[in-house]
């Protein structure tokens, strides 16, 4: 029977752990550093910007709990991954029209914006037209919105019907400028 007990005491006993000179506090502040840099970087990732998101996850990722340092390590290949997406080329007018649309109805305005510009700048359309005018409307320009629907509406009269009918022109329609445009045209 003492045989037994020795064994089970040399199984459990183990050995002398390396011991930091660093005092608990110190762990603490690490862990607190790390923490603060994962919760920040989700901020930049639901953000969007995943440039800054994905420096600090790799930061997060070296700190001293690993969970988190495994979550910022998959955090940090997503933003990869995104930033990768975002290098898409758009080369054509109907690249960066078609760009533009898909980003105003995600309602990122700004980035549609400036795909729609740039598609008009490549060549002149009456979707071209239709679409920036839209996404202006939206953004609360109003003006730069009625100049975009003008064109529209000359380059081809049949967008005047189709705003009408267009759910997303609806609420823009309260707005007398964009109303005078739709109105039929004098014969």
């Amino acid at each position: 029977m003492s045989r037994r007990n020795s064994t089970t005491v040399s199984k459990t006993t183990k050995p002398a752990e390396k011991t930091t000179s660093r005092p608990r506090g110190a762990d603490n502040a690490e862990l607190n550093a790390q923490v603060d840099k994962f919760n920040r970087a989700m901020e930049l990732f639901h953000s969007r910007e995943f440039k800054k998101a994905r420096d600090l996850f790799e930061q997060a990722s070296a700190g001293p709990n690993r969970d988190m340092g495994f979550a910022a390590k998959s955090h940090q290949r997503m933003c990869e991954q995104r930033l990768q997406q975002s290098g898409v080329r758009l080369e054509t007018a109907d690249d960066n029209y078609n760009y533009g649309v898909a980003l105003t109805n995600e309602r990122r305005l700004d980035e549609a914006r400036k795909h729609l510009e740039k598609a008009l700048s490549m060549r002149q359309a009456d979707h071209f037209e239709y679409a920036l005018a839209l996404c202006l409307g939206l953004a609360g320009d109003i003006d730069g919105a009625a100049k975009h629907l003008e064109a529209a509406v000359r380059l081809d009269p049949r967008n005047r019907i189709a705003v009408r009918n267009d759910p997303d022109f609806a609420e823009l329609l309260k707005n007398p400028p964009l109303q005078a445009i739709i109105q039929p045209a004098a014969s």
